[in-house]
C-alpha cells in the first residue's frame, strides 16, 4: 500500500490514547475519538487544528493542556480536568460533562453554536473571556471569573439545577465581570449570579429571569454613589450583591459549597468529615457542637487550604466525654468576615453499652452493670462534688453505700475510652 494512502486511512480511524504513540495530523480532521488516560499537553502535530465532530474523553484525575488554538465545529467532551493556555473555538455546538476547567491568562472560549454544560466548572483567570454568541444551558454547573476576567453573552444563558456564574474572589483587586449584551439571563431551580465585590459587575439592559418572572436590573442604586465607590451607571449592577430568584439583594453568595458532610461515631470519637467545592477567598471553617440542639459552641477550627479550582477534603476529631445526642455544623467564614452554616448533623454517642443501677434508692448496696466484658472506673459523686467512692469495674460490680450520709448522688461510669456515663442515685437510711 502506497505511505499516502495509508496515513489517509489511519487518519480516518484512529482513536487516540495518550497512553499510544502520538500522531500526526494536517489541520483538519473529523470524527475521532480522544481517549486520554494521563496527563497531556497538546501542543504542535499531536491534536488537528480544527477537530469536526470530535469526542474528547478524559479520565478521573488526568489534565490535558491546551498550548495551541483550536477550533472544535462540533465536540463532546467529559470528564478529568483541561487547562487552557490558548483559544477554542466552538463554531456548531459542543457538549461538557463533568469536566473542571481553568482558563489561564491568555485563554479564550467563543461559541456560534449551543452549549450544553452539565456537572461542569469553569474558571477563568487573568484576562481570560468567554463569549457566548448561541444558546447556553447550563445544569449543576458553573463559572467563575477571577482577577480581570469575564463573560459576554449575545444569546440566551439558562442556568438550571444550582448553577451560578461568579465574579470576582471577595477582593476589590478583582474587576471580574459578567456582561449581557443582547442576551438574555433566565434563572431556575435555585440558579443564581453572584459579584462578589465593589469592582465586579453585572451588565443587562434587559431584565433577568427568574422562574419565567422578570427582575429588572436597570437604573438601580445598588452599591453605587456615596459613600460607595463606583458612580450609579445604567445598566450596571456591582457587588457584592445577590441576583437569584428572589430578586437582587447586597449580599454575595459565599464562595464555598459543600458536597458532602458527614459525621459518625468511631468509639468515643465524633469523625467530621466535609468535601468543600471550589473555594475562593475562604478564610476557615468553625466545627460547632451542641448537646439540645439550641445552644452552640465552637470546638475547633481548621484553616482553608486557599482559593482551590476542585473538590477539597477536610477532616477534624472530637474526643467525646459524654453519652447522648450531640450534634455538629460548620461555620464557614470567608476573609472578609461573610459566614454561612452547613446542614446539621447528629449523632448519639454511647448507645451501644447499656448502664444499669440497682436498687435505686440504694440502702445498703448499689449494682452498676455495664454488661460482659466492659471495662470502666466507676465513681460516686457526693452532691458537693466530692468523689466518696471510686473503683475499677469489669462488668457488674456491687458497691456497698453503709455509712453514706442519705441524699442524692451521682454515680459516674468512664469505660477505656473514655467516654463517661452519669447517672442520679438516692440512697436512704
Amino acid at each position: 500500500m502506497k505511505p499516502f494512502l495509508s496515513s489517509l486511512i489511519l487518519a480516518a480511524l484512529v482513536t487516540i490514547s495518550s497512553g499510544l504513540r502520538a500522531q500526526t495530523y494536517g489541520s483538519y480532521q473529523k470524527g475521532l475519538t480522544f481517549n486520554f488516560t494521563r496527563n497531556t499537553v497538546l501542543s504542535g502535530n499531536n491534536f488537528p487544528d480544527q477537530c469536526d465532530a470530535c469526542i474528547i474523553n478524559i479520565a478521573d484525575g488526568v489534565t490535558v493542556t491546551f498550548d495551541k488554538n483550536v477550533a472544535l465545529p462540533k465536540a463532546e467532551i467529559s470528564g478529568g480536568n483541561i487547562i487552557l493556555n490558548k483559544k477554542i473555538e466552538i463554531w456548531s455546538s459542543a457538549s461538557f460533562a463533568k469536566v473542571n476547567i481553568t482558563v489561564n491568562n491568555g485563554g479564550e472560549i467563543t461559541s456560534s453554536g449551543n452549549l450544553s454544560i452539565v456537572n461542569t466548572q469553569f474558571v477563568f483567570k487573568g484576562n481570560a473571556t468567554i463569549t457566548l454568541w448561541a444558546k447556553t444551558d447550563m445544569n449543576n454547573s458553573k463559572m467563575t471569573f477571577l482577577d480581570n476576567a469575564g463573560l459576554i453573552a449575545t444569546a440566551a444563558v439558562n442556568l438550571v439545577n444550582n448553577s451560578n456564574l461568579t465574579a470576582g474572589d471577595g477582593t476589590n483587586k478583582s474587576k471580574a465581570y459578567i456582561k449581557f449584551d443582547g442576551g438574555s439571563l433566565n434563572l431556575y431551580d435555585n440558579g443564581y449570579v453572584s459579584l462578589m465585590n465593589a469592582n465586579n459587575y453585572y451588565h443587562n439592559w434587559s431584565a433577568y429571569k427568574a422562574n419565567g418572572k422578570n427582575v429588572s436590573t436597570s437604573n438601580n442604586k445598588l452599591n453605587c454613589g456615596t459613600p460607595d465607590k463606583n458612580t450609579c451607571q445604567n445598566p450596571l449592577v456591582y457587588g457584592p450583591a445577590l441576583l437569584n430568584l428572589g430578586g437582587m439583594s447586597m449580599a454575595a453568595m459565599l464562595p464555598v459549597k459543600l458536597s458532602a458532610f458527614s459525621v459518625k461515631l468511631t468509639g468515643a470519637t465524633a469523625d467530621i468529615a466535609w468535601v468543600a467545592d471550589m473555594e475562593l477567598n475562604v478564610d476557615r471553617y468553625e466545627i460547632e457542637r451542641s448537646f439540645d440542639g439550641a445552644n452552640w459552641s465552637a470546638i475547633g477550627t481548621v484553616k482553608s487550604k486557599g482559593n482551590t479550582e476542585t473538590a477539597t477534603r477536610y477532616a477534624f476529631k472530637d474526643a467525646l466525654k459524654l453519652a447522648g445526642v450531640v450534634s455538629y455544623r460548620l461555620k464557614m467564614i470567608d476573609i472578609d468576615g461573610t459566614s454561612a452554616y452547613s446542614p446539621v448533623k447528629t449523632l448519639k454517642a454511647g448507645a451501644e453499652t447499656e448502664i444499669a443501677v440497682f436498687p435505686n434508692p440504694a440502702t445498703t448496696y448499689v449494682v452498676i452493670s455495664a454488661g460482659d466484658n466492659i471495662s470502666q472506673q466507676v465513681q460516686i459523686i457526693s452532691h458537693t462534688g466530692q468523689v466518696v467512692k471510686q473503683v475499677a469495674a469489669h462488668g457488674k460490680i456491687s458497691i456497698s453505700v453503709m455509712g453514706f450520709t442519705p441524699g442524692n448522688y451521682i454515680v459516674r461510669t468512664i469505660d477505656e475510652s473514655g467516654l463517661a456515663k452519669s447517672f442520679k442515685l438516692v440512697i436512704r437510711k
